[in-house]
Formats: C-alpha cells, sequence, structure tokens
C-alpha cells in the first residue's frame, strides 16, 4: 500500500506536468493575469499615496496661511500700540509745558490710528468651514475662530473708536480736550486684547506643531513674494508712466506741427 500510494502521486504530478505541457496557453493566461493584477495593485496604490501626500501637503500649506495671517495681524496690533503710546507721550509733554499746545497740536494728528486688517483669509476660512474641518484638529479650529473674533473686537473697540472720538473732537481740539484724551485707557485695552492674539497665536502654533524655524521660513518665503510682487507693480507702473509721456510727446509733437503749418502760410 505505502508504494501503491507513492505511485498515485507520481502518477498524479505527471498528468499535471503533461497538461501544463499539452496547454501551454494556460500558462501564458495566468501570468498575463498575475501581471495585470500586479500592475492595477501598484497604479492604485501609488496614486493613493500621492494623493494622501498631496492632501497633507495642502493641510500644512493652509495652517500656514493662517498662522501667517495671524502674525501679521499681530504686528499691526503692535504698530497700533505703538502709536497710542506716542499719543500718550505728546500728551504728558504738553501737560508739563501747556505753552507746547499750539506748536505741537498738529502732532496729535500722527498719533491717532487709521489701520485695517485683511480680511480675506478669515472671509475664505469663515465661509468655507469644511475646509477648516479637514485639518483634523477641533482645537485649532476653535482657537482660529476665537482670535479672529477678537481681532475684529480690537479693531472696533479700539482702533474704529479712538479714531472717532478723536475725529468728533477735532473740530473744538484745544488744550483742555489733548490734555483729557483717554490715551491710557486705550492702551490698557490694546495691551490686553493685544496678549491674547499673541497668547492664541502662539497655542496654535504649538496645537499644529509648527516650530519657530518652520514658521520663520515660510514667513520669509512670503516676504520674497511681497517683494516680487511689488518689483512687478513698479514696473507696470513704469509702462504708465511711459504712456502719458509718450501721449503728451505726440500731443506736443502735433501742436508743433500745427504752428508750423500756420506759419508756412
Amino acid at each position: 500500500m505505502l508504494f501503491g500510494s507513492k505511485n498515485n502521486k507520481l502518477t498524479s504530478n505527471t498528468t499535471k506536468i503533461s497538461n501544463y505541457v499539452r496547454w501551454p496557453w494556460l500558462k501564458d493566461l495566468l501570468m498575463t493575469f498575475i501581471a495585470t493584477t500586479f500592475s492595477i495593485v501598484l497604479t492604485f496604490g501609488t496614486a493613493a499615496l500621492i494623493d494622501r501626500k498631496q492632501k497633507e501637503k495642502s493641510k500644512r500649506q493652509m495652517v500656514m496661511y493662517v498662522l501667517y495671517d495671524m502674525n501679521r495681524s499681530i504686528e499691526l496690533v503692535e504698530h497700533v500700540d505703538s502709536m497710542l503710546r506716542k499719543g500718550l507721550e505728546l500728551q504728558i509733554e504738553v501737560a508739563r509745558d501747556t505753552s507746547l499746545f499750539e506748536q505741537k497740536r498738529f502732532f496729535f494728528n500722527h498719533c491717532m490710528p487709521n489701520e485695517h486688517f485683511d480680511n480675506t483669509t478669515a472671509q475664505i476660512f469663515s465661509s468655507n468651514f469644511e475646509t477648516l474641518n479637514t485639518l483634523d484638529n477641533v482645537r485649532f479650529v476653535e482657537m482660529i475662530s476665537t482670535f479672529y473674533h477678537d481681532r475684529d473686537s480690537y479693531e472696533s473697540m479700539i482702533i474704529d473708536s479712538c479714531r472717532n472720538e478723536f475725529l468728533q473732537k477735532s473740530h473744538c481740539w484745544n488744550l483742555q480736550t489733548a490734555l483729557e484724551f483717554p490715551y491710557s485707557t486705550y492702551i490698557f485695552m490694546s495691551g490686553l486684547v493685544g496678549e491674547s492674539l499673541k497668547e492664541d497665536f502662539q497655542q496654535c502654533k504649538e496645537l499644529m506643531g509648527v516650530s519657530d524655524e518652520e514658521f520663520a521660513a515660510f514667513e520669509l518665503q512670503k516676504q520674497r513674494q511681497s517683494v516680487s510682487n511689488a518689483s512687478a507693480d513698479n514696473k507696470k507702473d513704469k509702462f504708465v508712466k511711459e504712456l502719458f509721456e509718450n501721449d503728451a510727446r505726440l500731443e506736443s509733437a502735433i501742436e508743433e506741427g500745427k504752428s508750423g503749418g500756420k506759419q508756412s502760410e
């Protein structure tokens, strides 16, 4: 029985080999199927990997743009704050020597903030909330919303309010109104809101794992783009200036031609 079993297996294997030899197309079909399946898996697998990496890159770019806008907003807040402090120092200087008021009265105009925040980034993300949700960080989205809300409050409560109050009093601007203007109050509010904005910015960086070096590199890239855009605008201005100069030269030549024609007559 042992030898019989071995003979049966040998006969079975011999039959399979003979079938392979008898039907070579079966081997070709099997190899083609394997190659096609591998090609499909490789193609779709590679495409899925590239798509995933592209989405991750887009998300990172989105985060960096938001952080860049937040930082620009903080820089504007710091500029407004410095203007208010200059107004306070001028106010103190005049209070110490009231005879300086007439000499310094118009200097107060230069201490009034007239800046506005660029709302482009905020509007993009507020109108496309689903875009923010793709960042997969609810806390980060909440921090962005808080930041822009506080920034809007800063613009209305400090920048707009301070400027409007000054304009209302400017028609009767005298020593008394100059000394009573609430610079210290606006500086106090500016400091509180400004510090809150800075904290939000730092927390957002930490939440998304953005290092100071990575942000500095992105900021430098944006600054170079701004310089490049400004250079392009200057080139356009040059062409516009040339257009007007050429038109003026042509008109002058026409007038000279008319004058010469009249003289010849």
